[in-house]
């Protein structure tokens, strides 16, 4: 599988924040890898305004009859991204595949007393 991998300038964030990018792209990628047709994947990591962004997206194929029920890997996903007070979304994509937005605090969601 080709993966493209896009990194902005960003700045040194907490652990807290460094492993939760970490295990979602981890369980990202192996949702890629056990559930799609993928043969190509994006991710892109941006920061803005205090928040660090991960995109994940392939180019599978997802059954349309079928509802986007989350599982294990995307619920753990939207989990560690509540944990620091954020979110992450997932949703079809235009190619047919399935696209993963993480958001988090590049502060860890120390100011919000996390």
């Amino acid at each position: 599988m080709k993966c493209e991998f896009v990194g902005e300038t960003v700045s040194n964030w907490s652990k807290q924040v460094s492993v939760a990018l970490y295990r979602i792209l981890q369980e990202g990628l192996s949702n890629v890898l056990r559930h799609s047709t993928a043969t190509e994947v994006k991710v892109k990591v941006t920061e803005q305004d205090n928040q660090v962004t991960l995109w994940l997206s392939d180019n599978g194929e997802y059954d349309k009859e079928r509802q986007l029920i989350p599982g294990f890997g995307i619920k753990g996903m939207i989990t560690r991204s509540r944990e620091l007070g954020e979110t992450c979304e997932y949703s079809r994509n235009e190619c047919g595949g399935l696209t993963v937005m993480a958001v988090l605090p590049a502060d860890g969601g120390e100011k919000n007393g996390r």
